[in-house]
């Protein structure tokens, strides 16, 4: 998909471009190493400075090639773009990873729905403002997930067009009971906690409960209900000391199952790729591939070697697929060489300039001066940087 399209993004700019599947893997491994070795620009992964360079990525891929296939990738033909779908720039990905998603995952009885949040801060009509969020300004995503955060389905949201999400256990505003003759709101706070109302819809088999905890909530449920009723400590105001209260089992089974998407979340938030660009619909790229590598984790653990003792964490397990890309797939034809520096910056000024054992020694090899450019078989000693007789006092001056 990121080679064909990207292709034809290419042709359709009016500029000639050709891709491998092995260059948008290493590609791929970059993106998703910039989320746990952060560079404060993309380009220092290249940069031959002694605090910065990188050589797994310098040897993989050129830097130019890099940034041409950043500049190039796509996942949508654009002669063929939906106008009524918001994200149509970003679809076909969204659609092809829930497909494999939902494949895979692990068949569990519970899952969560809820929204998630994927970070944006410019200009866009489905862009969102969610107070209290981690993330509170971005493109939200409905997701399904199950409770230790393997994203099952996710859908962006762009407004009403969205479609409904119907989770099968969830809590649902007050007035979104359509007029079923539960206890009010008002009745049911005058009540002791722990109090609850409870009615069954013989059609559909939804069971609604209106419960008095610390505030009173509203769940729905197809599979549960109030039976067998559990109990659950509460620090008590007036008593001043916990009290044990009654808690319908719909309940219980909502407050252990319900955070499932926030697991997402924190996974996703812990090595969120780094490398970003000027395009509205980056985002929405990046994310779901970050979903992803928390997906094939959360199978990996599942896994007899994610059961054996000394098995990997979540960021060994990243850097094991990203080392395996970049090893297996960086080919000749592909590299590049490193971005240099002028050899004047790559010697600080407080070092150049601090006169004090600047030397002039003989080098093993040829080298290009760092003042006039010319090769020269002489160096300073403290700076690492060639430099002929004539040039030393130049340079370090």
């Amino acid at each position: 998909m990121f080679v064909e399209n990207s292709r034809r993004y290419a042709v359709f700019e009016g500029k000639h471009f050709d891709v491998t599947k092995e260059e948008i893997r290493l590609v791929l491994a970059i993106l998703l190493l910039s989320g746990y070795n952060v560079q404060a620009r993309n380009r220092m992964y290249w940069d031959t400075g002694i605090d910065t360079y990188h050589p797994g990525v310098a040897n993989a891929i050129s830097r130019s090639r890099f940034e041409q296939i950043l500049r190039f990738m796509h996942v949508s033909d654009n002669a063929a773009l939906d106008v009524q779908d918001k994200f149509t720039k970003v679809r076909p990905l969204w659609e092809k990873l829930n497909e494999k998603w939902m494949k895979y995952w692990p068949q569990y009885n519970e899952v969560s729905i809820d929204e998630s949040m994927i970070p944006y801060y410019g200009h866009h009509s489905t862009k969102q403002h969610i107070h209290g969020k981690p993330i509170r300004f971005g493109f939200k995503c409905w997701c399904m997930s199950t409770r230790l955060g393997y994203l099952i389905q996710a859908i962006p949201y762009q407004g009403a067009s969205t479609g409904n999400t119907n989770p099968d256990l969830g809590t649902i505003r007050a007035n979104r009971v359509e007029n079923a003759p539960l206890e009010s709101i008002a009745d049911i706070k005058k009540k002791q906690r722990g109090s609850y109302d409870q009615i069954i819809d013989e059609t559909s088999g939804v069971s609604l409960v209106r419960y008095n905890d610390n505030n009173v909530v509203t769940v729905a449920s197809t599979c549960e209900g109030v039976s067998p009723v559990g109990s659950a400590q509460r620090w008590s105001s007036a008593e001043r000391k916990k009290i044990s209260i009654q808690q319908p089992f719909c309940v219980q089974m909502y407050n252990q199952y319900m955070g499932g998407v926030d697991r997402l979340d924190q996974n996703i938030g812990c090595y969120r790729i780094s490398i970003n660009k000027k395009k509205w619909y980056w985002q929405l790229l990046m994310w779901p591939l970050n979903a992803s590598m928390n997906n094939a984790f959360q199978l990996y653990r599942l896994s007899p070697a994610g059961q054996e003792k000394g098995h990997l964490d979540f960021l060994a397990f990243i850097r094991s697929v990203v080392t395996t890309y970049l090893r297996r797939y960086a080919s000749a034809r592909s590299l590049g060489r490193p971005m240099k520096p002028s050899r004047k910056r790559r010697v600080p000024d407080d070092v150049r300039l601090d006169g004090a054992d600047h030397l002039i020694i003989s080098s093993a090899t040829q080298i290009r001066c760092a003042e006039c450019h010319k090769n020269t078989t002489k160096k300073c000693r403290k700076c690492d940087v060639g430099c002929h007789t004539n040039c030393f006092e130049i340079f370090h001056s």
